[in-house]
């Protein structure tokens, strides 16, 4: 028996823990689910490819060639030979010929180590670009979260003020009943608990717009069952290093890929060496003399250097330094931008800081003047309108309170983002 109760205590308390929807989770979820993701592996497998492909330039060439050609005029000797019994046969006009062609690069003056070196990095600096697009993500997703939150709390309050209405409505229908009170109390009553109805229906419409958003970001539905847990913030220095924005890592790999593009221009103005063989069978061969078909082979050593390119080098690396001008130029614009939006995060902050903490007093002094109104009510010392008005004003003092609760815990999480943290 102790056995199945404990079962039964653990499977509530797991099925409990399921239906808890937290923001890391919706950021874990976003990740993995958005189109993006997939892209990491998809450019990795592209740039093993492009590897594989630069490495072959290692490896000796080979290529077979083939050559059936007629002249219309050969090579003749202008004189003949004056030994009898000796004579030279003319060149045919018909030449056939089929063999293959080896190269092997020794040195190329690191023009394949450089385009190796320049893949790798362009490799990181794609994914790092994908990493920049997923980690947008999280601003999406606080938007989603958090209005979801805020639109919690509004419902919780509004239900609060329905029943604190509904149960001053009884106490006016009995005196209404009893004659002490005048029918037209309750329908002000009536009118004000539509008002907040009508607040309620507007919240439903409004959270289920913020939940079919965070659906689609997180790749499942949301159901009505889980709870949107509130996240906690231990941290309250908000003297953030906003370097750690993945930007700025990509502006790194980019001013590292100009850097390696500069070596990649050097290198390919630099001598190359090569051997080199051909195996061949056809006629004529190396003796041009010879009428018979003959094998043959060539091997050597061949090298080229490009003395002059027409300042085409030159240019190459001006260009590359006007990028990198630019891109110090994005760099800075982007920091300026982003210390800008920081400021404003952290100004929000400690001014919503310091209203909240005027809110709990405003609401302590409306908590206790609505006693002394309802209390004047009770005794028709005042008219509902009053009361109602008051009513209405610590209503709205604690929607304000934990609006700004909750746009403060916001405004702290975008921060974080914002700082790439």
């Amino acid at each position: 028996m102790k056995v199945k109760i404990f079962i039964l205590i653990f499977f509530l308390l797991s099925t409990k823990a399921q239906s808890r929807l937290t923001l890391e989770e919706c950021y874990q979820n976003a990740k993995n689910n958005y189109p993006l993701s997939k892209n990491f592996e998809k450019y990795n497998k592209l740039s093993n490819l492009k590897l594989r492909n630069l490495n072959h330039q290692y490896y000796p060439g080979m290529s077979l060639f083939g050559l059936v050609q007629y002249q219309s005029n050969v090579t003749k000797l202008p004189f003949k030979i004056p030994i009898p019994g000796i004579t030279i046969p003319d060149i045919a006009k018909d030449q056939y010929k089929i063999g293959i062609n080896v190269n092997q690069i020794i040195w190329d003056g690191g023009l394949t180590s450089t385009s190796i070196e320049l893949e790798r990095n362009s490799n990181i600096l794609e994914n790092q670009n994908n990493e920049i697009e997923l980690f947008k993500l999280k601003q999406k997703i606080n938007d989603a979260y958090f209005s979801i939150l805020l639109l919690n709390k509004k419902a919780e309050l509004l239900k609060i003020a329905t029943s604190d209405l509904e149960a001053q409505l009884k106490l006016f229908n009995s005196r209404i009943e009893n004659g002490v009170m005048l029918p037209s109390a309750a329908t002000m009553l009536k009118a004000e608990l539509l008002k907040i109805s009508q607040s309620m229906d507007e919240i439903k419409s409004l959270m289920q717009t913020s939940l079919d958003a965070l659906s689609i970001l997180i790749g499942r539905e949301i159901k009505d069952t889980e709870e949107i847990s509130i996240p906690s913030l231990e941290k309250n220095n908000f003297d953030i290093n906003l370097r750690k924005r993945p930007e700025y890592r990509s502006f790194d790999l980019t001013k590292s890929n100009l850097s390696i593009m500069r070596n990649l221009t050097d290198a390919k103005y630099t001598p190359k060496f090569s051997t080199f063989m051909q195996a061949a069978y056809g006629r004529p061969g190396l003796d041009m003399f010879n009428p018979d078909f003959q094998g043959f082979y060539i091997i050597g050593v061949r090298t080229s250097w490009n003395l002059w390119n027409w300042n085409v080098g030159a240019n190459e690396k001006e260009i590359l330094a006007l990028r990198s001008e630019i891109l110090d130029n994005q760099e800075k614009t982007f920091t300026i931008n982003l210390n800008s939006v920081a400021k404003k995060y952290k100004n929000d902050i400690e001014k919503l800081g310091k209203m909240l903490a005027k809110d709990k007093e405003i609401i302590r002094l409306r908590s206790e003047i609505l006693e002394q109104v309802k209390s004047q009510l009770d005794n028709g010392i005042i008219t509902t309108t009053e009361y109602l008005l008051e009513f209405d004003a610590i209503t709205n003092a604690k929607l304000n309170a934990e609006s700004r609760q909750i746009e403060l815990l916001k405004t702290k999480f975008d921060y974080m983002i914002l700082a790439g943290e």
